[in-house]
């Protein structure tokens, strides 16, 4: 469908949704999508506009028993689910820290290095964060962060400038 105002039209059940729309309209649309009762739902990130909204469609979905991702869609690449199974067994010796650098904001391209990394160590502690540089949107700067894994193990993210060139590595 082109619309989500065209969805009441349809007679049949709709099993999954992706929901692609401009993220100040996420709100609104997954509270609609819900009402079909779907089996999962894909949704663009950010979830909504800000936390406490996150928060209330997080809890909404739950309740309803209806699964909700957000589109983080490494997670889901092989040789990503690999080398998460090499970290974990050691295969490269152990791990001592993690370099990282991406732009074009902390939300647009900093949460992806953020799920990233959550997904190949677990959780991380935020230890200090830097200087923004607003090198994509008034609203979402690049953000140098200094993290640490359970285990105390340094986890650095640089920034470059999105406005010379598009940059996302981690080693």
């Amino acid at each position: 469908s082109n619309s989500i105002n065209e969805l009441n039209m349809i007679d049949e059940a709709i099993d999954v949704f992706s929901l692609c729309s401009p993220t100040q309209m996420h709100e609104e649309h997954l509270l609609e999508i819900a009402k079909f009762r779907p089996k999962l739902v894909f949704c663009e990130k950010p979830p909504t506009s800000n936390l406490e909204s996150s928060k209330k469609i997080n809890q909404y979905f739950n309740e309803a028993k209806i699964p909700i991702v957000v589109n983080y869609s490494r997670r889901w690449d092989p040789s990503i689910i690999e080398l998460k199974k090499h970290i974990q067994k050691n295969s490269y010796g152990e791990l001592c820290s993690i370099l990282g650098s991406y732009n074009k904001g902390l939300v647009n391209n900093g949460s992806h290095m953020l799920d990233l990394l959550n997904f190949l160590v677990g959780p991380m502690n935020l230890v200090s964060c830097g200087k923004p540089l607003f090198d994509h949107t008034p609203s979402d700067p690049s953000v140098p962060i200094m993290l640490e894994d359970s285990n105390n193990r340094p986890i650095m993210l640089n920034i470059t400038d999105a406005r010379y060139y598009s940059h996302f590595e981690c080693s």
